[in-house]
């Protein structure tokens, strides 16, 4: 795990940061004593680990977590492992489209489909039962679209969901963006997965805030760019999934006996200036995903993991 700001170009493009927040609200106990928050194996962080409890880590030898004065001879920093009796980690109401055009989503073979329209400045909203893109079919993104999903997600064999650049030579526009909300059914992102041809995590937000999801599971090999948020749901990672920019979820699983994941975590999500021209503030998609009781529909909130947020030294 490290840290990058995608306004600042690619990740390879950049020295990796250490603003990197693994952090758990669990307090786990064992015969009334308070267990750690996290187990760290192998894991690397180049960042902050923050738990509950009174021991929030426990780590093996093949742990680090360090920031970018931490001494090459010390593989764990102490000052980066944080307690909180609350860590920061907000859960915000969904915001869903007070209305959306009903479409069906069942694509296989060689099929396309086209949704959004590169001029426009604000996003078009879908409804979709049960989802599936099989073979090689392509769900081709070309503006600013929320879908809302109210059925199964599948995504299989080489099919995947592509948003495009921001050119409009390739069929894009200015505010490109996914907003896809998991309203019901499971959801099964394999195949060819997502492939956000913009390169910027706030274009794309894949989220889910209620309780009785099925099965949550993304195995694609495909580099995620974008965010994850299903606070009451387990997601299971499968493989060595390459993550950039940040998720959320109720319990995390990375599955595989030889599973490697990477994760970036994106800064630019903290930031006042997002990159999509008509968001007011909130570095996401043009559209305001979550919102609070107190602020309505018009709130913009962050996609953001805790409160620590530190400049990577160049």
């Amino acid at each position: 795990m490290d840290s990058y700001d995608s306004s600042l170009g690619t990740y390879l493009s950049q020295t990796p940061g250490f603003s990197a927040i693994l952090l758990s609200e669990s307090a786990p106990t064992s015969y009334g004593q308070p267990q750690p928050s996290i187990l760290l194996n192998t894991a690397n962080v180049k960042g902050y680990v923050i738990g509950e409890s009174s021991s929030p880590v426990s780590y093996s030898s093949g742990a680090e977590i360090i920031g970018p004065s931490t001494p090459s001879s010390e593989t764990i920093d102490p000052t980066r492992i944080l307690t909180q009796s609350q860590p920061n980690q907000p859960q915000y109401l969904e915001n869903l489209p007070v209305s959306a055009t009903p479409i069906s989503i069942n694509l296989s073979g060689s099929q396309t489909m086209t949704l959004g329209s590169p001029t426009a400045t604000y996003p078009t909203p879908y409804s979709v039962g049960s989802t599936t893109l099989s073979n090689s079919a392509v769900l081709s993104i070309k503006g600013p679209v929320i879908l809302v999903v109210n059925g199964n997600l599948s995504i299989s064999g080489n099919a995947q969901i592509m948003i495009a650049t921001t050119n409009p030579t390739s069929g894009g526009g200015p505010n490109v963006s996914l907003e896809m909300h998991v309203a019901g059914g499971s959801m099964n992102i394999d195949g060819g997965g997502i492939v956000n041809s913009t390169l910027s995590p706030e274009r794309l937000l894949i989220m889910g805030t209620g309780s009785s999801l099925g099965a949550l599971e993304v195995g694609t090999t495909t580099p995620f760019y974008g965010v994850m948020d299903f606070p009451s749901n387990s997601l299971t990672l499968s493989g060595s999934p390459q993550i950039y920019g940040s998720i959320v979820a109720g319990s995390i699983t990375f599955a595989g006996d030889q599973s490697s994941p990477s994760i970036h975590y994106d800064v630019h999500l903290q930031s006042a200036a997002p990159l999509l021209s008509s968001s007011p503030g909130f570095s996401g998609p043009v559209f305001n995903a979550f919102r609070s009781s107190s602020q309505g529909t018009t709130g913009t909130l962050p996609v953001t993991i805790g409160n620590v947020v530190e400049v990577a030294a160049p």
